[in-house]
């Protein structure tokens, strides 16, 4: 069986110390499963240095990153239905382009795709696992 690594930004950027943080602003960390502590974020790093990455199924969705650019995250940019971010006011170095099947549909702050696009793909239960 090959090896699998499965994350995302929260886990690369955010480790457990956020649920210190005072009052209810902590629950805006909890996820499953929760975030590790500092090692664990260290480790995800250091298995995300791979000769050679595979994708399956790949049908020309893909991001692409300019390294040239700043910005500032903030929640009032988001392209979702969330009033709020755990990254809100960090700035942070690149700017993202997304694709769907090869079209430009986020460019920085600006949703180019019309609404309802996406369509819900029904899959089985991955053999990976």
């Amino acid at each position: 069986m090959a090896d699998v690594l499965i994350t995302s930004p929260d886990y690369l950027l955010l480790d457990s110390e956020e649920y210190n943080r005072a009052g209810f602003e902590a629950a805006k960390y909890l996820m499953t499963p929760p975030l590790g502590d500092y090692q664990c974020q260290s480790a995800l790093w250091r298995g995300l240095k791979f000769d050679d990455l595979q994708a399956v199924g790949s049908d020309a969705d893909f991001m692409l990153f300019d390294p040239n650019q700043d910005q500032v995250i903030s929640a009032t940019a988001h392209h979702s239905n969330v009033d709020y971010s755990l990254y809100e006011g960090c700035c942070f170095t690149g700017k993202v382009e997304v694709f769907l099947s090869g079209d430009l549909i986020v460019d920085g702050d600006q949703w180019l795709d019309r609404k309802g696009s996406g369509k819900y793909q029904k899959r089985s239960a991955s053999s990976v696992f």
